[in-house]
């Protein structure tokens, strides 16, 4: 059977579960690193507005 015709599946069922299965895994630990980064990014983002708003304090009161 020729592979890459027009209504031919490009993959066996063994090598879609295969590609699925990693696909998954890559999926999964980029999802755990962007998750990482977001809470890095909220943190920042907390701390600098606490800063800002302790900047602000420190301009109005002195």
């Amino acid at each position: 059977m020729e592979r890459g015709g027009f209504n031919s599946p490009r993959f066996s069922a063994k090598e879609f579960n295969m590609l699925s299965i990693a696909s998954g895994v890559t999926a999964k630990a980029s999802l755990d690193y962007q998750d990482l980064m977001a809470r890095r990014l909220i943190y920042l983002l907390i701390i600098l507005s606490v800063l800002i708003v302790a900047a602000l304090f420190d301009v109005l009161i002195g």
